[in-house]
């Protein structure tokens, strides 16, 4: 998470963020208002992914 907010730009639209993988050419979307990601792993296990957690940190660095 931390390595995808270090290196590369997130987008949002309000709640809703649009998150590059870091391996194919897909774009996940975390909705924060239900803290949930449209990636496989999150889909399946219900945990927190790399890409909420690059979210929350663009969100701290940044100050939004």
């Amino acid at each position: 998470g931390l390595r995808i907010a270090a290196t590369v730009k997130l987008t949002t639209n309000g709640m809703l963020w649009f998150v590059p993988s870091q391996t194919t050419s897909r774009t996940y979307s975390v909705n924060l208002a239900e803290g949930t990601c449209s990636c496989t792993d999150y889909v399946t296990r219900k945990v927190k992914c790399k890409h909420i957690i690059a979210v929350e940190f663009t969100i701290a660095r940044e100050g939004t």
